[in-house]
């Protein structure tokens, strides 16, 4: 009895699963976007599958077609709970899926080379770790060079190998630009982000009921020491534990203890008050 309740209680649990993976959400985190990026792309596929049944393009409806069973998979997988497994599905099936098409019909477009730089952006903004960040690069880069070198095989160009060393160098440059870019404005968003989280996860600790500092009190400042002067004057200027230590040359925790006993010394709850002291203390 028992299985055959679970039984009826799982199948309309699946349906709905089912059903609300392929709807767009309406909240914005990284999970979301990516869903709703992979449906974006799907709904796209099918939109051009139908276009070209009216106005057929040679061979391209593969890549299409390639794309459209990339997004299915990935989203069904991502619904799963598998994120990190459903962006690698996604990054590798849309690479190798390109790559193999490319070569099977002979024919070369522009956008596929684009893809290989986005897929460097992709990775950064969703697989969290640089090891694997640093294997795609890799990875991207060297399909990106084996299917130029393909098609200037076929060319029987005597500068054959002046040809490739150009778009070697070209390629691993381009893709290094995009890596390191996307790299910093990742790490500054993620960055952002941290403070606006500490910002207001102490203003709604203070419920609205700060005490009033009294910045004129030189006394209760210079009783710190002069590396609680420090730390204290660079959580003014906005950095992470993780920043002043890597700063001052000293661990997380040393950070974490220097804070408590600044606030206690300074009768001070948030980091307003942190940048309200920096400004008024600052040599």
């Amino acid at each position: 009895m028992v299985e055959n309740r679970d039984t009826e209680i799982s199948t309309p649990m699946f349906k709905s699963r089912l059903l609300e993976s392929f709807l767009f959400e309406k909240e914005l985190n990284k999970d979301t976007l990516f869903r709703n990026l992979i449906r974006l792309a799907g709904y796209a596929c099918v939109l051009t599958l139908l276009g070209e049944m009216l106005v057929p393009l040679d061979d391209t409806y593969l890549y299409t077609v390639m794309v459209l069973a990339s997004c299915l998979i990935s989203l069904l997988i991502h619904a799963y709970g598998r994120a990190q497994e459903a962006y690698h599905c996604f990054a590798l099936l849309i690479s190798i899926g390109f790559t193999i098409i490319a070569l099977l019909i002979d024919k070369l477009y522009p956008s596929i080379f684009n893809l290989y730089s986005l897929g460097i952006v992709f990775v950064i903004a969703f697989i969290k770790s640089n090891r694997y960040a640093i294997f795609y690069l890799i990875y991207f880069t060297s399909l990106h060079v084996f299917l130029s070198y393909s098609f200037l095989a076929a060319l029987e160009t005597e500068f054959l190998l002046y040809e490739l060393a150009y778009d070697i160098i070209h390629i691993a440059a381009y893709n290094m630009a995009v890596f390191l870019i996307s790299l910093y404005f990742i790490k500054f968003v993620e960055l952002q982000r941290e403070k606006i989280a500490l910002l207001e996860s102490e203003g709604a600790h203070d419920n609205g009921q700060a005490k009033i500092v009294d910045l004129s009190n030189l006394s209760k400042f210079e009783s710190l020491s002069m590396r609680e002067k420090e730390v204290a004057l660079l959580i003014g200027d906005g950095m992470t534990n993780k920043q002043i230590g890597e700063h001052l040359y000293i661990s997380i925790e040393t950070v974490k203890t220097h804070r408590k006993k600044i606030k206690a010394k300074l009768e001070i709850k948030s980091n307003k008050d942190f940048f309200l002291y920096t400004l008024y203390h600052r040599n």
